[in-house]
């Protein structure tokens, strides 16, 4: 992927943060794009607006809740879901 790829695909999301913030009062947005074209990456983009600490403390609370919600259900390297 090029430079200008890339960041064509950051506005592209920026663009959304803009729209997202004339209802919100905090927007983070994280997207990732997997590509084979020149090798195997996987390309990563962020971007956000109001309150950094508001953003760091809900993206702090899903990624708590994420673990606690997911650390029982690896048995034996077996995925199944279950609990």
């Amino acid at each position: 992927m090029t430079e200008d790829q890339r960041d064509k695909k950051l506005e592209l999301i920026r663009n959304q943060v803009r729209v997202l913030m004339q209802s919100f009062d905090t927007v983070q947005i994280f997207c990732s794009k997997y590509e084979t074209e020149h090798g195997n990456h996987t390309y990563e983009y962020q971007s956000g607006d109001g309150n950094f600490l508001a953003r760091y403390g809900q993206v702090r609370g899903w990624v708590i809740h994420e673990d606690a919600r997911n650390s029982g259900c690896h048995n034996d390297d077996k995925n199944t879901g279950e609990r």
